[in-house]
């Protein structure tokens, strides 16, 4: 895998080996030119919120602390396009292959930070009460999942929606990007609204997982 950021990439291999255990085979080395030309557009990407939407820009880069360009191993049946994990706060794993603008690498990086912001947020308590066992529609996985992936893949549609639509609205953005940029924040409020609802029928949410919750529906429902 190819380091983005100051920490030793050989170092975070070998914390992902630790913490991560049999995941850690879903994920290969990306070539070095292909993680060179990646961490261009990474930039660009960063770059494009921080003047189209630079509160978000301020919270992303203010959870974020290292990045790290993986794929999926060759022969795989199943490809990953971005991944965090709730023992490796502030790292993200991102695939070059499923993000190839600035406009996409914004979306990848307000969605994947949005589960880190979760993480961040369970210090004192868990967001769900649900049982692990028990499984619901996910509104952004075909696969049934327990309650806490579903509250997470609410969540970060709304923050998904808020990117697309801040940079919708900044001006930067050529026509077809604004278009297309819409048409994500329509999917995202969609799956918020589906994800809503489950979470709302079947979660059983502490109370700073009802507050999380509660308050992306108000910034959903104002906008």
């Amino acid at each position: 895998m190819q380091g983005w950021g100051s920490t030793d990439s050989a170092a975070l291999e070998a914390v992902l080996a630790l913490r991560m255990g049999d995941e850690i085979s879903q994920f290969s080395a990306v070539p070095e030119a292909t993680a060179q030309r990646f961490a261009a557009l990474v930039n660009e990407g960063l770059e494009l919120l921080r003047a189209g939407s630079p509160e978000l820009h301020g919270e992303i880069t203010g959870l974020l602390s290292e990045l790290l360009f993986a794929q999926a191993p060759a022969g795989a049946t199943m490809e990953f396009d971005g991944a965090s994990h709730y023992q490796l706060w502030g790292l993200l794993l991102l695939n070059p292959s499923h993000h190839r603008t600035p406009l996409a690498i914004a979306e990848v990086l307000a969605h994947e930070a949005g589960h880190s912001l979760l993480f961040g947020l369970t210090i004192d308590e868990p967001l769900v009460l649900n049982d692990d066992h028990e499984l619901f529609v996910s509104p952004l996985r075909p696969d049934p999942r327990p309650m806490d992936g579903i509250y997470h893949a609410t969540f970060v549609s709304a923050r998904m929606a808020w990117a697309m639509e801040s940079l919708a609205d900044s001006g930067l953005l050529s026509p077809a990007d604004q278009q297309h940029a819409r048409e994500e924040a329509a999917k995202d409020r969609a799956n918020f609204a589906r994800g809503w609802e489950t979470v709302t029928k079947h979660g059983r949410l502490s109370a700073t997982g009802a507050q999380i919750m509660e308050n992306a529906y108000c910034w959903v429902c104002g906008h």
